[in-house]
């Protein structure tokens, strides 16, 4: 893999790793705990994060075939990043473009340990097709937010940073809520 791309990858690895330590402090009754009616609960977060990766990757996989066809990143998909990286970086609250958002209950036939095994999964083909990628398809608008347009694969590593970040505030919420189940 190109040894920037690998470093990038290595970061949200870890970024994830932390999330997943960190969830695993808490039991079924606490991961699976609401706020409120209608509020994500801690696995919901754990999937959101999942299949918004999931969707990316089916996004690249389908353009990677039209390579040529795709324009190289330049100073407008910087500037938007910018943007959406320091929109998410926020403790705000947003709601969830529609093709990542869940209803409540999503979650509830998932069991943590399968949300983890899928998330594994999804990391693992990232890095996979990541490290195919030679300088110049790297460099192509591989991927599509669908608010903030079209990113290469850096640029979609640092959103899905920034997106982890977001999300961790989220789980803070959560186990800080009042009701939040004891051990």
């Amino acid at each position: 893999m190109i040894i920037k791309l690998e470093s990038a990858f290595k970061k949200i690895e870890r970024q994830r790793k932390r999330l997943i330590e960190e969830l695993n402090q808490y039991n079924k009754s606490q991961l699976d705990f609401h706020p409120k009616a209608g509020s994500w609960n801690m696995k919901q977060v754990c999937l959101h994060l999942i299949v918004a990766e999931e969707n990316s990757l089916a996004y690249m996989r389908k353009k990677i075939n039209a390579l040529e066809e795709l324009d190289n990143a330049g100073l407008w998909s910087k500037l938007r990043l910018a943007f959406l990286n320091s929109v998410v970086s926020t403790k705000i609250k947003f709601k969830a473009p529609k093709i990542v958002q869940l209803k409540e209950g999503d979650a509830d036939n998932l069991d943590y340990e399968q949300l983890k095994e899928r998330w594994d999964k999804v990391r693992r083909e990232l890095h996979n097709f990541a490290d195919k990628l030679d300088h110049k398809a790297s460099e192509k608008l591989l991927f599509k937010h669908p608010f903030a347009g079209r990113f290469n694969i850096y640029q979609l590593f640092s959103f899905v940073e920034k997106h982890v970040q977001h999300h961790f505030y989220q789980i803070d919420r959560i186990k800080n809520s009042p009701g939040f189940p004891q051990k």
